[in-house]
């Protein structure tokens, strides 16, 4: 099961791994867990938790989002984090924010949060399908750096279809604003906005059956 951007949403996230759907199968979350959404500190805290119990395991894909803040916990520069969304990441973490909120985030950011992050990882990949944040670069469709897995996004996979590196790619990133995950024949994309569009669902899809399942805002995983 591969599991759509969450941008913060744990309920969702928590019902749809919590219903039938992931049983007996090996979960993928494709990367933008936290942002945007209010709950990003306890989406971690989930996933962290479920990927040390699940017996089929479990592998976290690095999105643009967990880089941003893996580069300002480098460095310091908040800059593009807090454009993402980061601010509603740093809320999640207190009841009472400090006046220098931004620097005691970055020194005290919890260590077990870190290691998830770090360890993540650019895609999954077999003979049959590819599994990254961004999909793949049409300009280098070989390569699987950081670069072209999850820092740079690729719109022309939807709008000029170009030879897959493998039979079926499947992403993240691109806001699919109708809630509707896309698919075609070589190309699926999980995020339904989640965190992001008031109400939107999070998505998954299942292989190799191509079952699209959807944890909504009203309680219902279907």
């Amino acid at each position: 099961m591969i599991i759509g951007d969450v941008h913060g949403s744990y309920d969702q996230l928590a019902r749809l791994l919590d219903s039938q759907f992931p049983l007996g199968r090996h979960v993928v979350f494709i990367g933008d867990l936290i942002d945007r959404g209010p709950r990003s500190s306890n989406v971690l805290d989930l996933v962290i938790q479920f990927a040390s119990e699940w017996p089929q395991g479990a592998s976290v894909l690095r999105g643009n989002h967990e880089q941003a803040l893996l580069d300002f916990v480098e460095t310091g520069d908040a800059a593009r984090f807090l454009r993402n969304g980061g601010v509603s990441t740093i809320a999640s973490y207190y009841v009472r924010v400090p006046s220098n909120v931004i620097q005691d985030f970055r020194e005290n950011f919890p260590e077990e949060h870190l290691s998830l992050l770090r360890t993540s990882i650019t895609h999954l990949e077999t003979n049959e399908v590819l599994i990254s944040h961004m999909g793949y670069d049409p300009q280098r469709p070989d390569s699987r750096d950081l670069r072209a897995m999850v820092l740079e996004p690729h719109y022309e996979l939807f709008r000029h279809p170009v030879p897959p590196p493998v039979p079926l790619t499947v992403c993240g990133h691109y806001v699919q604003t109708d809630g509707r995950v896309f698919e075609s024949g070589s190309l699926i994309c999980v995020d339904t906005g989640c965190g992001v569009i008031e109400g939107a669902p999070l998505s998954a899809v299942l292989l190799p059956e191509r079952l699209i399942v959807q944890s909504d805002t009203k309680g219902r995983v279907e």
